[in-house]
């Protein structure tokens, strides 16, 4: 820079060289450039990246080939540069170590967008976790510096150390775009260590966590243990614990400098005072620890990225397609005839076929639509199982409040048949009585006239037994003549027979037939006082025995 700066002055100095201005700082433009311009910088770091070995930087070379955009997005190469404070060799082997790891974490999704959509590299669960709290993002300091709260007991029950390294990295994403603070000043993690009632440490979690942030992620990391002490006063205990927690972070590469403080106490008050005057808001410390957030606002945090992340990714996706209509719509020159000048018009323009690349882009959009669609019928899912929770619960307090007054009318409906019963029983009863004594009097009134029909019928008996006899002394006085009337016939008709009595004739065709069981007044004569007639009498002789 001196050799060049006195030859510029000699150059200037002399009478044939002068120029103007504006000529003299283009020049000095064109000669001068700035060995650490970020142009520079990202030749420079793609030539480290050639150097790497395959085995080491294959993840990266299958993300470039894969998704392009994504690496340049997601993992500028200027904060890794930038966190290495200008060394592109060490930054090359950090993004190729970074692209590894994420590749072991996120498995077949490694090459889709870390954001909260649903359709990218997070699951359901790693949202979820993130839902929950753990990690969370809190409201920046005062000084500006981005904050990340660590407290284990918001783990859910699906919470895997996939999930848990998932959503790490997905938070370590989100604090690195905090570009170039995050990489130069750092985040402050508050770790939130010994609480009354806390879980155990997960080691393993930790270990990974600790390599990740140390070896991979573009941001460095300050970090403030906090203690909550029981009022046990177990400090003997609490000292181990800290002590332990912080070996383990120191053989894993995280130094004394990167470890602010421990807060220690055993009131909210004394830890809140602390916090703040070590630059937090009230508004960016949990309510456990006597501030104002709540876990609710990670939830409500979570829900803004993911709209956000939805909007730019259709903004993409917008001008993506602007860019293939022009390039499909665009002109191509038409070949010129060198003999004659003349315009050569092409027959037949054959469309071009998909590259590899953009059929993988097809694919994916392809399976993001689908993967939306399935979405949407699981949330519609969702919302019908809640639906018809609630219509159950429903269901179930109107049968308890139905088969309540069921007993009610079952024990109303006894009480009422007792009731009829006994009220049945006395009409019986009643009943019962009054009959018995209209029998009484039926049976009075029949035996009363059965004797008065006994009576009547020995009276009857004598009258007609007094003229039987009065007729049976007539008949025989009378016999001679009878005999000598039917001697004189000369044979016996089959017809009514005719009598001859003295002079008068008698038909038996006249002779009343009575029955024997029906009730005779004094005038009549029953069939049995008649004469019968014997069908062996011989023409010139009848026997009295054959009358009555």
């Amino acid at each position: 820079h001196i050799i060049r700066a006195k030859a510029n002055e000699e150059h200037h100095l002399h009478p044939s060289n002068t120029m103007s201005t504006p000529d003299r700082a283009a020049g000095k433009e064109d000669d001068e450039e700035d060995p650490f311009s970020p142009e520079q910088m990202r030749q420079q770091f793609d030539q480290a990246i050639e150097s790497i070995d395959l085995e080491e930087k294959k993840v990266y070379l299958e993300a470039l080939r894969q998704a392009p955009h994504l690496v340049e997005t997601e993992t500028n190469p200027m904060q890794f540069i930038t966190y290495c404070d200008g060394d592109v060799w060490s930054a090359a082997k950090r993004l190729c170590l970074y692209w590894t790891e994420r590749k072991n974490v996120f498995l077949e999704r490694a090459f889709l967008p870390l954001d909260l959509t649903g359709r990218g590299a997070m699951s359901d669960c790693d949202i979820l976790c993130l839902n929950g709290g753990f990690p969370a993002m809190l409201p920046k300091t005062k000084a500006g510096q981005t904050v990340i709260l660590i407290d284990r007991r918001q783990l859910t029950a699906v919470a895997t150390l996939q999930t848990k390294q998932r959503s790490l990295f997905y938070i370590a994403k989100k604090a690195a775009e905090d570009y170039p603070r995050t990489q130069t000043e750092g985040v402050l993690c508050m770790n939130i260590h010994i609480m009354p009632k806390m879980l155990q440490v997960d080691r393993q979690y930790l270990k990974r966590g600790i390599h990740l942030t140390v070896n991979a992620f573009p941001m460095k990391l300050k970090t403030r243990l906090v203690c909550l002490v029981p009022k046990s006063k177990k400090y003997d205990l609490v000292q181990a614990m800290i002590s332990s927690y912080i070996k383990t972070m120191k053989y894993m590469g995280i130094t004394s400098e990167n470890i602010l403080d421990v807060h220690l106490a055993n009131e909210q008050q004394n830890i809140l005072s602390e916090l703040i005057d070590a630059g937090l808001e009230p508004e960016g410390i949990p309510e456990c620890l006597g501030g104002t957030w709540s876990y609710e606002d990670a939830a409500v945090w979570c829900r803004s990225q993911a709209s956000r992340e939805r909007e730019l990714k259709a903004q993409r996706e917008r001008e993506n397609r602007k860019k293939r209509k022009l390039t499909a719509a665009a002109p191509t020159a038409a070949p010129i005839n060198s003999d004659n000048g003349t315009v050569q018009r092409a027959a037949t323009i054959v469309p071009r076929a998909r590259t590899q690349q953009e059929q993988k882009a097809a694919n994916a959009i392809h399976s993001r639509r689908k993967r939306e669609r399935r979405k949407r019928e699981e949330e519609a899912l969702h919302r019908e199982h809640k639906q018809i929770t609630a219509e159950n619960a429903l269901l179930k307090k109107e049968q308890q409040r139905l088969t309540a007054l069921l007993g009610r009318a079952r024990v109303l409906t006894e009480q009422t048949q007792s009731t009829n019963v006994e009220s049945a029983d006395q009409a019986l009863t009643r009943t019962s009585t009054s009959s018995k004594s209209e029998i009484m009097e039926k049976e009075g009134d029949s035996a009363a006239g059965s004797k008065n029909s006994r009576i009547g019928k020995d009276v009857l008996g004598m009258n007609i037994k007094a003229k039987v006899s009065d007729s049976r002394s007539a008949f025989c006085d009378d016999d001679l003549s009878i005999a000598s009337g039917l001697t004189n016939s000369t044979t016996l008709l089959d017809g009514p027979m005719v009598l001859e009595m003295d002079g008068a004739s008698v038909n038996s065709a006249h002779w009343p037939i009575m029955s024997e069981k029906s009730d005779t007044d004094v005038d009549s004569v029953s069939s049995s006082c008649w004469p019968v007639m014997s069908s062996n009498l011989d023409q010139h002789s009848v026997n009295s025995s054959y009358f009555l």
